[in-house]
């Protein structure tokens, strides 16, 4: 897919925005803790920030994600491979979207 990172919270490249996104989890992360004296899912997190709009202006949010599989893996114990995902809130930053699979199928 092509798609246009002009609104999107790059969390992966960009310090400020990094910054501000672990800042805004955080602070929603204590929030909920103070209420309900339990750490939050990341399911309620997103909830909260829905019901915050806390993203509102935000069209997506670019990440990183690191892979507890121990077979990604060629160094015991050392996660050095990630893979950056985007989160789209906006389908109409998308355009030349085509789904690609390289595989057998059973």
């Amino acid at each position: 897919a092509e798609i246009s990172l002009e609104e999107v919270l790059d969390t992966v490249f960009n310090k400020e925005h990094y910054f501000f996104w672990i800042k805004q989890i955080e602070k929603a992360a204590k929030t909920f803790v103070k209420k309900t004296g339990i750490k939050p899912t990341l399911k309620e997190i997103n909830d909260y920030f829905c019901e915050k709009e806390i993203w509102s202006e935000i069209e997506g949010i670019m990440f990183q994600d690191i892979s507890e599989n121990p077979n990604h893996y060629m160094v015991k114990k050392f996660q050095y491979k990630k893979r950056i995902q985007i989160a789209v809130y906006n389908d109409k930053i998308i355009s030349n979207f085509a789904y690609h699979f390289d595989g057998i199928c059973v």
